[in-house]
């Protein structure tokens, strides 16, 4: 009985395959819901993380979506589609490890007046994804220190009046910035 079940799914992977690959949207809407489960299980175990684990099965989604005309897989369905997840983990993983590498080579050449530790957290807007709060928490050698920033009262992509930014250039300065900005 085992071995027959296998058969049909097997049969049934490469003909959404095949139906995927001449455009079928149901066919993809198909492969979505018989491997999602198992694409999420795989990225919130490599992740730790349901919202990082959503995002990485998502794009992963996305990207094969946008691959249907190249689309030329030979094997299993679901062991590409579980490899294009972790693939999209390491990436992503590499990327904080790489952005987190840059942030400590800015602290460490901001000399003494940078935090012994700092912990931040940002809200964003899930309409917007705007940040609306932002908060922290720094500890330096005379003691801990705390921020809060909220705002939700500012309006983004606002066109503003540049006359309102005219320098204000001191007697005996030269202004050199260009006529029309």
């Amino acid at each position: 009985m085992g071995i027959r079940i296998l058969l049909v799914r097997m049969i049934e992977d490469e003909l959404l395959k095949w139906r995927f690959r001449r455009g079928s949207r149901d066919a993809l809407a198909r492969i979505y819901e018989k491997y999602i489960h198992l694409l999420l299980s795989v990225a919130m175990g490599l992740l730790n993380d349901p919202h990082e684990a959503e995002d990485v099965v998502q794009d992963v989604f996305v990207s094969f979506a946008k691959g249907a005309d190249g689309f030329a897989m030979k094997g299993s369905l679901k062991a590409y589609l579980a490899q294009s997840v972790v693939n999209r983990v390491r990436d992503r993983v590499r990327r904080q490890r790489n952005r987190q590498r840059r942030v400590d080579a800015l602290a460490a050449t901001a000399g003494e007046h940078r935090p012994d530790s700092l912990v931040a957290r940002i809200w964003s807007s899930i309409e917007t994804g705007y940040p609306v709060r932002i908060e922290g928490e720094y500890a330096r050698d005379d003691g801990p220190r705390h921020f809060a920033y909220v705002q939700d009262q500012f309006q983004w992509d606002v066109e503003l009046d540049r006359s309102l930014f005219e320098p204000n250039v001191p007697a005996g300065y030269i202004d050199i910035s260009p006529d029309e900005w």
